[in-house]
């Protein structure tokens, strides 16, 4: 529909993945700087989902395929995540 909010697809190859969601030097050196894992996943998260789509989605629209190669650049647990109902966590 025209007007239409782009939106995440269901699945991601690991290409699009990397393209798409991977973290720049930059990128990393700004949500380095958050306090906690939780708040460094978030950051993170909502950093390349606006990049992506182009605004800041609801947490839980965010795929658990997203969420986990983001928390796997970090080295943090999805499960630091949990109390926002990540979709698919």
């Amino acid at each position: 529909m025209k007007g239409d909010y782009p939106r995440f697809r269901d699945i991601y190859t690991d290409e699009e993945l990397a393209e798409n969601f991977f973290l720049s030097p930059s990128e990393r050196l700004f949500v380095d700087e958050c306090r906690s894992d939780t708040n460094r996943l978030v950051v993170a998260v909502l950093l390349k989902s606006l990049t992506y789509l182009g605004y800041f989605p609801e947490l839980q629209d965010v795929p658990a395929q997203v969420l986990a190669f983001i928390a796997k650049q970090l080295d943090v647990f999805r499960s630091s995540v949990q109390k926002y109902c990540l979709k698919g966590v």
